[in-house]
């Protein structure tokens, strides 16, 4: 049976737009999917591991079963494999994101930090460019801005939220990437609520419409 793994990056709860996006969509999803596995992963309830201290020194970045020397590395990279693999084993994936200062939370960029890790994630082949592990899955991006960023508007430039999101996983291998604005969420209570509804019935036709390829990723 497929799963599907939520990735939330927003601390508001119940307020949240992407959130509430998201949990439309995966009900969508479960529309289409009744047998699939739905992995709810609050990054505001998750200890990721930590570069930090003397497991940071040297060549840490590149910390493989091969490298390590001490108990603590040796933690650390048991740590991160256990974040890689819960990635690594979905199906399928939903990112819901606030914009933060024109980019990401910084727990959702220490996530990726974590779990994108050389040999595992991805490799750098001998002519510099880089082959991307995670394939054959879908991800659907849900970004809330309180501003309007995307198309033509003046302020395009500055996001850094979607445009992140996007490169980051291309670069592991997943192409089919659909990326869900939601924008701008700021205004009265009543535009609030007219941009919240529409934004959840749209999530929710995209989740009916979500298809997986169960083509999970094999261990590097």
């Amino acid at each position: 049976m497929p799963k599907l793994l939520h990735i939330e990056a927003s601390p508001r709860g119940e307020r949240s737009f992407s959130s509430a996006a998201a949990t439309a969509l995966i009900e969508g999803f479960r529309e289409t999917h009744t047998d699939v596995i739905i992995d709810h992963l609050n990054l505001w309830e998750t200890d990721l591991p930590r570069f930090a201290g003397g497991v940071a020194k040297a060549d840490t970045y590149r910390l493989d079963e091969s490298t390590i020397q001490t108990e603590a590395e040796a933690k650390l990279w048991a740590d991160t494999r256990a974040v890689f693999d819960r990635f690594a084993t979905a199906d399928a994936y939903v990112i819901s994101t606030p914009m933060w200062n024109f980019g990401v939370p910084y727990l959702l960029k220490q996530y990726f930090d974590v779990m994108a890790q050389p040999g595992l994630a991805f490799r750098y082949k001998e002519d510099g460019t880089s082959e991307g592990f995670v394939t054959s899955r879908p991800a659907v991006v849900i970004a809330a801005r309180g501003g309007a960023y995307s198309g033509a508007s003046p302020v395009a430039s500055m996001d850094h939220q979607l445009p992140w999101l996007e490169t980051m996983l291309q670069f592991i291998g997943i192409e089919d990437v659909t990326s869900l604005p939601i924008e701008p969420t700021i205004g009265s209570a009543d535009v609030q609520a007219a941009k919240r509804q529409e934004a959840t019935r749209y999530a929710r036709q995209l989740g009916a419409k979500l298809s997986v390829h169960q083509d999970v990723l094999q261990a590097h």
